[in-house]
């Protein structure tokens, strides 16, 4: 297949091709996955939560709650070194950019189309999991693997979406094939 970037093997070049971007916010997917993922690390877990109860699909919906709950791990080792006054913190409460609270973005982006889902899902774990293999440089064994499983149950939550999209082309298939068959037979 030409022209079709396999995410797996070419990250990079699957991401520079896309500039989603959600209604009424003025960032890409990309940049606000960034913005997200400067919360602090409880924030972002409450963000996931709320991510989670946006979905009506079980798996999906496990897979989001657990990423919470590694998130609030990863909390559970930072949180004696954070300051969450600091106004030189890189890490925030709430996006700034945005004029939601982080409950109203996590509905927006669960009632995104699927395809730009999963890219959200994609693109929030490949932050993650690049800030896993940084601190696990760094000797953050804990923080690392924390990081590694919260990525792992949002690229699980991305391939249940994929599966999904192909299920339901399989059954359009097999209706068009049923349909042309029927009229074939008028």
């Amino acid at each position: 297949m030409t022209g079709v970037v396999n995410f797996k093997r070419h990250p990079k070049k699957f991401m520079e091709k896309i500039n989603y971007k959600i209604e009424g916010i003025e960032i890409s997917l990309e940049e606000l996955c960034e913005e997200i993922w400067d919360l602090f690390y409880d924030d972002l877990a409450l963000f996931l939560s709320d991510l989670s109860e946006e979905c009506k699909n079980k798996k999906i919906w496990g897979c989001l709650k657990n990423a919470s709950t590694y998130i609030e791990d990863a909390w559970d080792i930072c949180e004696k070194h954070t300051l969450k006054g600091d106004i030189n913190s890189k890490h925030t409460s709430k996006i700034k950019s945005i004029n939601l609270d982080n409950q109203e973005l996590a509905k927006k982006i669960w009632n995104l189309d699927k395809k730009e889902l999963r890219i959200f899902l994609i693109f929030l774990s490949l932050k993650i999991s690049r800030d896993s293999y940084a601190d696990k440089m760094r000797g953050r064994e804990n923080l690392s693997n924390s990081l590694k499983w919260c990525a792992s149950s949002l690229l699980e939550a991305y391939e249940i979406l994929e599966n999904e999209k192909e299920k339901s082309s399989n059954i359009k298939n097999s209706i068009e094939i049923k349909i042309n068959n029927l009229l074939w037979l008028h």
